[in-house]
């Protein structure tokens, strides 16, 4: 199997450090279209859901979540690698029915159903005729 010339097997230590790669290696998400809704579910495992807003607006759907640490100083740690801070992710949907918009979080999902905004039909208008 030949590789693209610009794959990386390994991330370079300074690539770990972008916010996408925590955010996109932190919310994986699937986006599904069913009749004329985008459905995205997101995995945000230990949130609670006042950590998590969201947002529309250009098209665009953001999720931004906050995971903030707790320390424990009775603790000694000696590996620690589970990630706090904030994390940000967006996705192009287009136009959208803002009424119809809604989400739930549930055991660590956030679904979020996005019904497409339905092109109004134009009524028929007769022209007069000079």
């Amino acid at each position: 199997m030949m590789l693209p010339s610009n794959h990386r097997m390994f991330p370079t230590s300074l690539d770990i450090f972008r916010d996408d790669f925590f955010s996109n290696d932190m919310m994986k998400t699937d986006i599904v279209v069913q009749d004329d809704t985008y459905i995205v579910e997101m995995e945000l495992p230990g949130l609670e859901k006042q950590d998590i807003q969201l947002d529309y607006q250009n098209g665009y759907v953001t999720v931004v979540a906050n995971h903030e640490e707790v320390i424990d100083e009775e603790k000694e740690y000696i590996h620690k690698e589970r990630y706090y801070g904030s994390y940000k992710r967006s996705f192009y949907v287009g136009e959208i029915d803002r009424k119809q918009m809604k989400a739930t979080y549930d055991k660590g999902i956030l679904k979020i159903t996005l019904p497409k905004k339905s092109e109004e039909t134009e009524m028929k208008t007769q022209i007069k005729i000079d």
